[in-house]
């Protein structure tokens, strides 16, 4: 973030405040800085998204006299961006003739407390098939189990997530068993 003011001077002093009018807690103070510059960067880690500051500057003219600080002025801080969740879609298991589990790990909760995963499958990478999402508000594995599928026939799936946005996992396939002998 910079900040500026429109008079030139010998060195500055900036206070940002998160209420307005009271500076003897400011959120950030530049201290007496040499230059003359009419700006100044924020520190990263001193400010929070979508959070309205007041700031003002004192200065040094060319005599070595300190001014009153200027008049305050305010800005907001833009909302940090929303990051959706990460999951990734993990070889099945358990692969019969006419069932199969499938298998996910959820790698990142994105921004949001709790993520919605499920699964897309079917006979191609248009999937048409989903399973029924689940909440999970941690990290780790997940499974869902299928029944009722046709043996010797290859399938494709892959995982999905949904919180701060949606994300979806690599498109992985397996195959079913042949219907056994009699």
């Amino acid at each position: 973030l910079g900040l500026e003011s429109e008079r030139r001077f010998r060195r500055s002093r900036w206070q940002i405040r998160s209420t307005t009018g009271d500076y003897d807690s400011p959120v950030y103070d530049s201290g007496r800085l040499q230059g003359s510059s009419t700006s100044m960067t924020v520190p990263a880690g001193k400010l929070s998204n979508g959070t309205i500051y007041h700031w003002r500057v004192d200065y040094q003219d060319s005599r070595g006299l300190w001014a009153s600080y200027s008049k305050e002025t305010s800005f907001t801080t833009i909302e940090a961006a929303a990051a959706p969740p990460t999951v990734e879609t993990v070889a099945a298991s358990g692969v019969g003739s006419t069932s199969a589990t499938l298998n996910l790990s959820l790698t990142s909760l994105g921004s949001a407390s709790s993520a919605l995963v499920s699964f897309e499958w079917g006979p191609g990478t248009a999937y048409g098939n989903p399973t029924t999402p689940q909440a999970m508000t941690s990290t780790g594995p997940f499974s869902h189990s299928l029944s009722g599928l046709s043996p010797a026939t290859t399938y494709h799936f892959r995982a999905k997530a949904v919180g701060a946005g949606t994300s979806y996992g690599d498109d992985m396939t397996f195959t079913t068993a042949s219907t056994p002998v009699a």
